[in-house]
């Protein structure tokens, strides 16, 4: 499970090759939307590509996903819902509240890193930084949709979508992480008629992640 992740204002700057996969939808040159700092935790406002028209659209949205359907309200929801924030890829194309966004919400998470807990003794555990050694930034796969909960009136949500941990995540103990996409599976991810499930079971795209310990012990030892 992923509950924060960094994505700065130069992000656009710092595709690189992943900036290939989408290269032509979306307008690079546009100001970012209005977000919660570089460092996102559920319930914060993020930025997302949507499709829009045949090309992508970068908007602000909440990270913890409230489908359509949901007729509570926002106060209560993020108390009891906290795990909306991230979507099992294996799950997800039949499981509420995710399966209609993952036929009619695709969107891509900007992203430079990850963070995930190892798997130390309570008290003891200690955070990690995942991020691609040359600093460039990805896309993390996502759904999103619009719901209307009386209390807020309508609110853009969205998911990240996680896969059994890979080499680098699995190393340090942790069970889950999130998809990240290489640039030739842009394209691809925003087609609903490809499921989430085959996403889930992608490697690694390009290359090996840099962790560096931020938090616990092994941060202060560092």
């Amino acid at each position: 499970m992923c509950n924060h992740y960094a994505a700065s204002g130069d992000w656009r700057t710092r595709m690189d090759v992943f900036r290939q996969g989408a290269s032509d939808l979306f307008d690079w040159t546009t100001p970012r939307s209005n977000v919660q700092g570089d460092n996102l935790y559920p319930a914060h406002v993020g930025e997302i590509l949507k499709p829009d028209g045949g090309r992508l659209t970068a908007t602000s949205a909440t990270w913890l996903y409230m489908p359509f359907t949901e007729k509570g309200t926002w106060a209560n929801w993020m108390k009891t819902r906290r795990g909306c924030n991230n979507a099992r890829g294996e799950e997800a194309d039949g499981k509420w509240p995710f399966r209609f966004a993952a036929k009619t919400g695709r969107c891509l998470i900007p992203g430079e890193a990850f963070f995930e807990w190892d798997d130390g003794p309570k008290g003891g555990k200690t955070e990690y930084r995942f991020a691609f050694p040359d600093g460039r930034a990805f896309f993390f796969a996502g759904l999103c949709g619009s719901a209307s909960p009386p209390d807020v009136g309508e609110i853009l949500t969205y998911t990240m979508i996680t896969k059994a941990a890979g080499g680098d995540t699995a190393s340090i103990g942790h069970k889950r992480q999130p998809v990240v996409l290489a640039p030739d599976q842009v394209r691809a991810w925003l087609d609903p008629e490809n499921t989430v499930a085959s996403f889930a079971e992608t490697i690694d795209p390009l290359a090996t992640f840099t962790l560096t310990p931020v938090k616990g012990p092994k941060a202060s030892a560092a």
